[in-house]
């Protein structure tokens, strides 16, 4: 290979790792960026509350997802409809548990203020989708 040659192989060579160096800043500053945003909803008192409520139902009440699978008739999205859904001024306690639409024992509704009430709702709903995914992937790993 001639002088030359090898210069101009070099050439393109440098000019390769130039435009990945910069796609790999690119790249970087996507991620960082990111990272700041995703941080930032973490921050987010709403989501934190949400969380706190999931973990609470995890591990103070034992809804693991082996209990959360027996739960096969959309109970907890129903709860979370009910906790989620606006209540009239004249609105009470038993209204929910005398609609049939509360799918637990008499016990478990405690609704409480509009925005713990949605809170809990939200935390279902995370429930609802867990459930739903390891049916899921249960499904897929026997077939």
């Amino acid at each position: 290979m001639s002088n030359s040659d090898q210069i101009q192989q070099l050439k393109t060579q440098i000019e390769v790792l130039w435009e990945d160096r910069h796609k790999d800043a690119v790249l970087i500053r996507v991620l960082r960026d990111g990272q700041e945003y995703f941080l930032k909803t973490l921050l987010a008192r709403g989501l934190a509350d949400v969380i706190r409520e999931r973990i609470e139902q995890l591990d103070k009440h034992c809804h693991s997802p082996e209990h959360d699978a027996g739960h096969d008739r959309e109970e907890l999205a129903k709860a979370a409809v009910c906790y989620a859904a606006p209540k009239p001024a004249n609105y009470s306690r038993n209204d929910i548990l005398d609609s049939e639409l509360w799918p637990f024992e008499c016990a478990a509704w405690k609704p409480t203020t509009r925005r713990r009430d949605l809170v809990k709702a939200a935390a279902l709903i995370l429930a609802e989708i867990d459930r739903l995914d390891a049916m899921e992937k249960e499904h897929d790993s026997t077939n």
